[in-house]
Order: structure tokens, then sequence, then C-alpha cells
């Protein structure tokens, strides 16, 4: 049946309560409409939350350079198969066959992406060729970065009685402003960033926990900002609240390494988070050729400074 139209006349409307704006008040209106302010730039969470927001002259006078990262959610989900060991295709990194599976299978799915592990001989030795099969003895392989995450001894806090595990985020793009020096001239390298922080200009010799009692007050994962961070942030012209520093996570340098020729030198890089061994929390660092490039992911003693462990900080958005 079709749909029946009643005409109501304005005196009718106006009766029922309705109002009725003059042309003079439409005009105001349009006006007020007129002036407002733009609309707000781009909030933390979309796909650039540094678009509108951040001194980009304060950020290239610190150092810092715009980098995006790439969503590997094949990667992720390979590292799922290793920590939930209900799936029915997980991967028993435990054997030599799930090794060479996990490896394999990481080849044909992340062929940009380099993997978690370090191939090696029988004898133990770093292979120079990271990218094949060809000699590989699986069972001496290093996969120390991949069982300790699936032990979740990877950890995002220092508390060795109550430890928050932290695992890599390959899946997830990301926008974020990376310290820029080039690790061929890690040597000689300088960061203003660093020197306003640190009151030292080198991006070596510089002891994980110097460089954590930098940035934060106590513990490390409850985000409480010292002064002189927080200070940095707000003259990057972005809330403290939303933003903060922090080292570059693994996965994170891993997918940066072909854009930005990270792992060909002989230098470590600190990676965020912590590994708990025994009772004691040690850094996270990786990254040299010698020991296997970007794969490779070792720990070292927060109290040492070495000038071969370098700082690269990466600012983010957290809100």
């Amino acid at each position: 049946m079709a749909e029946k139209f009643v005409s109501i006349s304005v005196d009718e409307l106006v009766k029922r309560g309705a109002r009725i704006v003059s042309p003079e008040e439409l005009a105001e209106r349009e006006q007020k409409r007129s002036d407002a302010p733009p609309a707000l730039p781009p909030r933390p969470g979309s796909r650039d939350p540094f678009v509108g927001q951040i001194n980009e002259a304060e950020a290239e006078r610190l150092g810092l350079e715009r980098v995006k990262l790439q969503a590997f959610p094949e990667a992720q989900d390979l590292m799922a198969r290793i920590f939930d060991r209900t799936r029915a295709d997980a991967i028993d990194i435990g054997s030599a066959a799930g090794r060479e599976l996990f490896f394999v299978t990481w080849l044909k799915s992340c062929p940009d992406l380099p993997p978690p592990c370090v191939l090696c001989n029988s004898a133990g030795t770093v292979l120079p060729d990271q990218t094949g099969t060809v000699g590989v003895n699986w069972s001496k392989s290093d996969f120390w970065y991949l069982t300790q995450l699936q032990a979740g001894k990877i950890m995002s806090n220092l508390d060795k009685d109550n430890p928050i595990p932290a695992y890599p985020s390959f899946d997830k793009q990301a926008t974020l402003f990376v310290m820029g020096w080039q690790e061929g001239d890690y040597y000689q390298a300088t960061s203003p960033l660093l020197k306003e922080l640190l009151r030292t200009e080198s991006v070596v010799n510089i002891s994980r926990e110097s460089l954590d009692a930098a940035l934060w007050e106590g513990d490390p994962s409850a985000k409480t900002k010292t002064r002189k961070h927080a200070e940095l942030i707000k003259n990057l012209g972005l809330n403290p609240n939303n933003y903060n520093f922090r080292l570059i996570a693994q996965d994170e340098y891993a997918r940066l390494a072909s854009t930005k020729n990270f792992g060909s030198n002989y230098l470590f890089t600190m990676y965020n988070n912590y590994v708990l061994e025994g009772v004691v929390a040690y850094g996270l660092y990786g990254g040299a050729r010698k020991c296997g490039s970007v794969s490779y992911v070792g720990n070292d003693s927060r109290d040492e400074a070495n000038s071969n462990v370098a700082v690269r900080l990466v600012l983010e958005c957290t809100a």
C-alpha cells in the first residue's frame, strides 16, 4: 500500500511547539560557522598521531626522524604458533624439526623481514648466509630470544616477583619518531636529544640503568616520566600524558633495518624491555653483524656501559 503524506501548515507547526528560524538568524549561524576554528588534527590512535601536533623544527633539532612501520601480520601469527601450544598448527622450537619449520615458514611468509633467530653450523658458528638452510645445524642455531619469549621471561617491568610479559608487535602499523644517527658512524655519532636528557652527546657508553633513571621515576613500566623527560615532550609541542620516549623494540628495529641499514656494523643496539634470568633482570640488546645482525638478540647487565652498545630512542604516541 502506498504511503500517505499529510501537509501541515507553518501555523500548525508553531502551535505544536516548533520554533521557526528567521532568515536573519540563519545568516548569523552561517557567519559563526565560518568563523569557527578548523577541525582538530588527527589525535593519537589515527594513522599518524603526530600530524598537526609535533613541532617539526624542534624534532629536527633533536635529531629525530619520522618513520612508518609496516605491519607484518604473518610474522605475528608465526610468533603465536610458538606461544600458543594448544593451536593445531603450533610449532615446537625445542626440536630441530620445529626450528626448521619456523625458519622456512618465516622466510616464505616474510621474505623482507629478518627472523628473530640466528642460523649456525655444527660448530655453533654463525653462518654468513642467514637466508637459506644450507649448512644449518638447527640444534646449534640461536633461538634464545624466541625461547625466552615463549617462557614469558621477556618482561616490561623490573619486579622479579611479578613480571609483566612483553611480546613483539609485528602486526601493528605505526608512525614513530626515531633518533636518526647512522650506525656506520656510531663511534663519532652524537645526539642533541641525549645531550639534553643525559648531558652526554655520545650514543654509546651509556648503561641501561642510567638511561632508565633519566627517563622514568621508579619502575619504567609505571610510565612516570622524570621532569626532564616531560619537558622534552612539552618542548616538542606534545602532551606528556599522550607521548613518551623509550628504547626501540626488537621488532621495530627489524622492520626498519632495510631502509635504515641497521645491523651492518659491529654494533649492538639496546632494545626495549628486559629478560629475567633467575632473580636478576637484564637489559636486551642486539643487531651486531658478527653475531647474526638484525636477527640476534642477547642480554647484558643493566649497570654496564659499553663502547659497542648504542642507544636509539623512539618517540611514540601512547594514547
